[in-house]
């Protein structure tokens, strides 16, 4: 049975590239695309990450899929610890404030 032309392109397309041809995230240089790795949230992305991919028993057990999935997941945690800590910045300047208000009328 021939294959169509169609099959042969997908084909193509799905063979492997090398290195050089691939993307940044693919090639596993920069966990995170237009991020330097430096800052902080970077830096508990990548710790995350690594977490996850050793509990799965490590990178070569992991499909990339499932990598994909690790990825978004440390990113949403990165990006949840983040709005956590403006709420609580947030709440403890609302306490303070209400604590100052409170206090001449204590005395």
């Amino acid at each position: 049975m021939e294959s169509s032309p169609d099959r042969s392109l997908i084909k193509a397309q799905l063979a492997p590239r090398a290195p050089g041809l691939r993307a940044r995230v693919t090639n596993r240089f920069s966990a995170m695309p237009g991020v330097s790795g430096r800052s902080a949230p970077a830096r508990r992305f990548k710790d995350l990450l690594r977490g996850y991919v050793s509990d799965a028993g490590g990178i070569d057990n992991c499909s990339e899929v499932r990598l994909g999935l690790m990825r978004r997941l440390a990113a949403t945690v990165v990006a949840a610890e983040q709005i956590e800590g403006k709420l609580l910045k947030v709440k403890t300047s609302i306490s303070l404030r209400f604590v100052n208000w409170l206090q001449p009328l204590c005395v």
